[in-house]
């Protein structure tokens, strides 16, 4: 994990929150690579990127891809990037290149180097203003940008001799590599990285209760970056505990009033209940993050829960704790009044 951090850029703002519109943290770009941090740390075989560059400066978009191209080619992993606009230093490190036209359909698919030739030979028309600054990747938008349904581009391709070349290759990476073949070292180096209490049908790669420990790490992690927010509430907390105590004070210790011993024992645990309502907000902000992290595998739901449980309910204890013994010790509190004796003069 260090090391994909350190190469996105990231290793000064490990201990920097997110943000959020009232919380400042990550700035737009870093938000973007700490993203991408998170896809990388998937390991996934092949990654799907959506506007991977948009909000970066040039300088680490050409860096980033940099890095992705190595981690593609060191790991045997494919990446597909999708994006209307692309400089031509981030161009060139693709090795192919697909463009669809505004109906979705292919009109080419090939190696970055032969896709301007290839619209350029088409006797279209078609020509890359160099004078005027345009990228490839830009003339290969503005080739079919604004045709709508004209099929004449899909046609071309289909009747071209690359896409005969590409079926070919096809057909040839399937005869040389088939699935059976391939399949089966696969899946053993995945069962291979299972821990030992990990069931074999499980796609997690550590067991169950391990997930529990990180995820509980994970959970006192945030509450150490909300403490501000925990000491308010705790604060609250034995003030009002205070106060409720002394509304009951000196109750009799009769079975008269037990009621009302009982109805504090009972306000103690239901303004608990009710104070916690104050975190629902922080749990909803952050459940797109946490559904994103269930989606790429990283742990299982139940495991999600069970910590949440493991995070909260000592902090829930020591405050139901306080108000409950401190409204209870004021309620039960006696004063012994002086007695002066007298004498019985009416014999």
């Amino acid at each position: 994990m260090n090391a994909v951090v350190d190469e996105l850029g990231l290793s000064h703002a490990l201990e920097t929150p997110v943000g959020n519109p009232m919380v400042r943290g990550l700035s737009g770009g870093e938000r973007k690579r700490a993203s991408m941090a998170e896809v990388l740390l998937t390991r996934a075989a092949v990654l799907l990127l959506d506007g991977p560059f948009n909000g970066l400066d040039s300088s680490t978009a050409l860096g980033m891809t940099e890095y992705l191209r190595d981690w593609a080619k060191g790991g045997k992993r494919s990446i597909v990037v999708t994006t209307p606009h692309c400089a031509d230093s981030l161009f060139e490190l693709f090795d192919k290149v697909l463009v669809l036209d505004s109906q979705g359909r292919q009109i080419f698919f090939g190696r970055t180097t032969e896709a301007q030739t290839y619209f350029e030979s088409l006797g279209l028309g078609f020509r890359r203003r160099v004078d005027l600054g345009e990228g490839v990747a830009e003339f290969l938008v503005g080739c079919n940008e604004g045709r709508g349904n004209d099929r004449e581009l899909e046609r071309a391709w289909q009747a071209s001799t690359q896409r005969k070349a590409l079926q070919h290759d096809f057909d040839t990476y399937d005869s040389s590599y088939p699935f059976s073949s391939c399949a089966e070292p696969f899946l053993a180096a995945l069962q291979g990285e299972k821990s030992a209490l990990t069931p074999r049908s499980s796609h997690f790669t550590v067991s169950f209760a391990r997930q529990v420990i990180l995820l509980t790490r994970r959970q006192y992690a945030l509450i150490k970056s909300e403490l501000p927010a925990y000491v308010t509430k705790t604060t609250v907390n034995l003030l009002l505990s205070l106060t409720c105590g002394t509304l009951f004070f000196r109750l009799p210790a009769t079975t008269e009033h037990a009621f009302t011993r009982g109805s504090l024992l009972l306000l103690s645990i239901m303004f608990n209940a009710y104070l916690s309502l104050a975190e629902l907000g922080k749990t909803i902000e952050g459940r797109d993050i946490v559904k994103r992290q269930g989606d790429y595998g990283f742990f299982s739901a139940s495991a999600l829960a069970v910590a949440r449980v493991l995070g909260d309910l000592p902090l829930i204890g020591v405050q139901c704790l306080l108000f409950g013994t401190i409204t209870y010790l004021f309620a039960g509190l006696q004063v012994r009044s002086l007695s002066i004796p007298f004498r019985d003069t009416r014999s």
